[in-house]
């Protein structure tokens, strides 16, 4: 396309200066070819005018914004994630550990009523002491691995028997007791200060009551072990021999 005709078509554009316009007026109207070539552009420009519909985009246009931006902002969460990924799992390893720690430490100081026969049920059985003396049974139960200071009167209560083991970390020991109406069993369990799914007897008492199967349950803590007395009386028959084996 000759420069002539490029300027005939910037003319029926309307993108000369009004200098360059004049020029490009006086040049049509002397030349036959140029003014051929500017009649047939305005003409087509006016035929497609009338035919082409206008059609409105705001709303779309504003929808592809909206979602250019949210595009754009989910590339920069990405950047951020994968720029730090190390670090947030690193947290995130954190927070798992610290909640299985802390729940592993609640359970070792916690145990519940409906575990103690299964953590009770493989211990080794072993004979009575062969002195009945508050003392020699003190060290006796120690030797057995009790923490608890123990203190069985021997003119009240004889002890003809137990077992002793290991559970989850936990030393557990367990004496047959008998006294005038009938026999019991003592449990230690070490690394232990609590044993849920009993009530306490008195607000100011160091007494938990409750029910063990069909026999009733008096426990109370010593020296980081709990200590649960078993029998079939009253509770409160068991809590005067828990008395007594407290020295009280």
């Amino acid at each position: 396309m000759t420069d002539d005709r490029l300027l005939m078509h910037a003319l029926a554009d309307g993108e000369l200066s009004a200098e360059e316009r004049k020029e490009a007026e006086e040049h049509r109207s002397v030349c036959p070819e140029c003014g051929a070539e500017y009649t047939a552009v305005r003409s087509m420009k006016t035929f497609l005018h009338s035919k082409v519909e206008v059609v409105e985009v705001g709303e779309c246009w504003a929808g592809c914004r909206k979602r250019l931006d949210e595009i754009d902002r989910a590339k920069h969460v990405q950047a951020f994630v994968t720029r730090y990924a190390w670090g947030f799992c690193s947290l995130f390893l954190f927070i798992i550990l610290s909640a299985a720690t802390w729940n592993h430490v609640m359970r070792r100081h916690s145990v519940q009523t409906g575990d103690l026969a299964q953590m009770t049920a493989g211990l080794i059985p072993m004979q009575a002491p062969r002195s009945q003396e508050p003392g020699a049974m003190r060290e006796w139960a120690q030797n057995m691995g009790s923490d608890a200071s123990l203190y069985i009167p021997r003119r009240a209560v004889q002890v003809v028997g137990g077992a002793y083991g290991f559970n989850d970390g936990h030393r557990i020991l367990r004496l047959n007791l008998v006294d005038q109406i009938g026999g019991m069993r003592l449990l230690v369990i070490s690394d232990v200060q609590a044993i849920d799914g009993l009530e306490r007897l008195d607000s100011s008492g160091p007494y938990y009551a409750g029910k063990l199967g069909q026999l009733n349950c008096v426990a109370w803590s010593d020296h980081d072990s709990a200590l649960l007395l078993l029998g079939d009386r009253s509770i409160a028959d068991l809590c005067a021999v828990a008395g007594a084996i407290n020295g009280k």
